[in-house]
């Protein structure tokens, strides 16, 4: 069992689709079927400013959103509405083709005022994180993939990590934090800092280190445990919050 809790600004830039500023005109209901307490919403984007994707200011996309009755009132959608922010779209497949995005979290509306922060990020490498599902058993592997990614054509990193002759690298800044139950987990076998040799990412080109993060650390402790990795707390992928099975 496992969830991802805190978003931070940059990982949620790292996989959106589009950023723009605009306006959210024409929110409507759309009836769906079932008795699931789901409401799922339409409007129109009108965009008058692109911080990163392919749009063009002027033109409009397409939202929906599907917001589940009861579950938190600030993501109910219809407050946004004439409203004019940042947006970070993700795209979704659409019936009746074209474009369409999302907003899955409330943090993926922002002011205008923190504009100037978001092209600061968009600007640097971002880090993700991706875990395989499983019980996460002592003994059994644990496979964490960890990724840099960035918006621009071509960025030189040098804040990374590798796997290299049998030892886990953190290269540059790059901080792999790792807290399990009441106790840190014990101290990492062969885990070693890098000179931070530089790498070169690109959007279409992102660093994907896949590693079994069980030959390298002894996790201990009761209760939730959490994993998050980047270069600090602000910039870093999300939480990974996850519950060891005996």
């Amino acid at each position: 069992m496992a969830s991802f809790q805190a978003l931070p600004l940059s990982s949620l830039l790292a996989d959106s689709d589009l950023v723009v500023s605009g306006t959210l005109k024409g929110l409507k209901a759309v009836s769906m079927e079932g008795d699931a307490p789901v409401r799922r919403y339409e409007g129109d984007l009108h965009i008058d400013g692109v911080l990163a994707g392919d749009a063009a200011p002027g033109s409009t996309c397409r939202l929906r959103w599907d917001y589940v009755v009861g579950l938190s009132s600030s993501l109910d959608p219809s407050f946004l509405a004439g409203q004019k922010g940042i947006w970070l779209l993700q795209a979704v497949p659409s019936e009746k083709g074209g474009s369409l995005f999302t907003v899955s979290h409330p943090s993926r509306f922002l002011g205008q005022d923190r504009k100037k922060e978001v092209e600061s990020l968009l600007a640097q490498p971002l880090f993700t994180l991706e875990v395989e599902e499983g019980d996460h058993r002592p003994g059994t592997p644990f496979y964490a993939t960890f990724v840099v990614s960035t918006w621009k054509e071509k960025l030189e990193i040098a804040d990374y990590i590798e796997e290299s002759g049998g030892k886990l690298v953190l290269h540059g800044s790059a901080v792999l934090h790792i807290e399990c139950g009441v106790t840190k987990a014990a101290p990492g076998r062969n885990v070693v800092r890098g000179k931070g040799r530089p790498a070169v990412i690109s959007r279409k080109k992102p660093l994907r280190v896949k590693v079994d993060l069980a030959r390298y650390y002894t996790f201990r402790g009761e209760g939730a445990s959490t994993l998050w990795w980047g270069t600090s707390e602000k910039l870093s992928s999300p939480r990974y919050t996850f519950y060891q099975m005996k």
